[in-house]
């Protein structure tokens, strides 16, 4: 009794150990399940986050050709900034330079006019007095003749007559050689009024006008 009592009481204490190892399995079992679900979940995740990963790398791979492409784009609108800069440059140094080479000339076209508008005047002056200086000799020459003819009476006076028509003569000559240089003057500055305004794209305005010279009598 006592053997049989003993056996019977070391199969209950292996069957009680074997159900405490087989619920030690299931929870195992259980938890390597656990385990193995969070394992697989975990392995999605690596394999999300690397493909999330990759897809970084490559967005920041094309971030970076972008900024280099527009860093070349900036370079090359900031060398033609330049080159237009420069060429504006150029173009304002022309335009100041046409200015001053169009001031220059109107302020030779004024003197020139000025100086042509005098000689105008001066030539009209010398025209008047050359054809007084040509009535006087007209006249001289009259009382010559009218003394010829009583030459015998007044040969003194011929004499004084002759010699007054000389000299008028002789200033009448100075006169018209003083109007023709005047004239020859006058056409040089109505020919470089003439370039002047041809360069300022101006019509040449008329030359003041002279009186007629008087042609000599006799």
């Amino acid at each position: 009794m006592t053997e049989a009592a003993d056996l019977a009481a070391a199969g209950e204490a292996l069957e009680a150990e074997r159900d405490a190892l087989a619920e030690q399995v299931a929870a195992l079992t259980s938890e390597r399940d656990v385990l193995a679900g969070k394992a697989a979940e975990q392995l999605a995740e690596i394999e999300r986050l690397g493909q999330e990963v990759d897809r970084e790398r490559r967005a920041a791979e094309e971030a970076r050709i972008e900024i280099a492409q527009g860093r070349l784009k900036l370079d090359a609108q900031a060398a033609q900034l330049n080159d237009q800069r420069a060429a504006l440059e150029r173009h304002a140094a022309d335009l100041r330079a046409e200015q001053q080479a169009r001031t220059t000339a109107e302020r030779d076209l004024a003197a020139a006019s000025a100086a042509r508008d005098g000689l105008a005047e001066r030539l009209t002056e010398l025209q008047g007095r050359e054809q007084a200086a040509l009535r006087d000799v007209s006249d001289l020459r009259a009382r010559v003749d009218q003394s010829a003819e009583v030459a015998r009476e007044a040969a003194g006076n011929v004499a004084r007559l002759q010699e007054a028509l000389t000299r008028e003569s002789g200033e009448a000559q100075r006169l018209r050689a003083e109007t023709l240089e005047l004239r020859s003057q006058l056409n040089a500055c109505s020919v470089e009024n003439a370039r002047l305004n041809g360069l300022l794209g101006r019509e040449t305005p008329p030359a003041a006008p002279a009186a007629t010279r008087a042609k000599k009598g006799g």
